[in-house]
């Protein structure tokens, strides 16, 4: 072999390793996950989850400790069952999308959780947990969820959360209107 054939094996092997690199790289800090319809900012200790749906679309992400699933369809759950006397609520625009949002009054202990109404083409969304602590990175993704007609320039800069649930179903409005009445 002579040497010119030998420096261009050298250099193609650099521009390979240099290409892995980058493409590896690229993958582990583009944490934008690509679920069809929507798309998720996953932390880079979390993984997708891949989950069977009989009528929707249902899946989710894990850190190994903590896990967040979704339901994207027709009948995804609206937190309209989580209880008031546990629970906090708030109403929030997330990428051009009204969301209910659910965390439990005492951080760790109870459901957290996202549901959207009208997420894209008549299908709702919603995206829980149970009993995580790490509220602030669950928020964040939250709040990275974006659907192929989102409006990323409406958005909200803090979620305030009340005791009330928020009027986003009849059970909402019953306890917004009637229960806290009396108290």
């Amino acid at each position: 072999m002579n040497k010119l054939t030998i420096y261009f094996g050298i250099i193609l092997l650099l521009l390979i390793s240099i290409f892995y690199l980058y493409s590896s790289n690229a993958q582990q800090s583009n944490n934008n996950f690509n679920f069809g319809d929507f798309y998720i900012y996953i932390p880079e200790n979390w993984e997708k989850i891949e989950h069977i749906g009989i009528d929707s679309y249902v899946g989710g992400i894990t850190n190994g400790t903590d896990s967040l699933t979704f339901d994207y369809g027709w009948y995804s759950y609206d937190l309209s069952y989580e209880n008031g006397e546990k629970q906090l609520f708030a109403t929030d625009t997330i990428n051009g999308k009204i969301a209910l949002i659910t965390k439990p009054k005492k951080v760790g202990y109870g459901t957290i959780g996202l549901y959207i109404e009208n997420a894209y083409k008549k299908n709702h969304f919603n995206l829980l947990g149970n009993n995580i602590s790490d509220e602030k990175t669950v928020f964040e993704i939250f709040k990275s969820i974006k659907f192929k007609d989102s409006d990323t320039t409406s958005n909200s800069k803090t979620i305030e959360f009340s005791e009330k649930i928020t009027p986003y179903s009849g059970r909402s409005l019953f306890y917004t209107n009637c229960l806290c009445l009396s108290s």
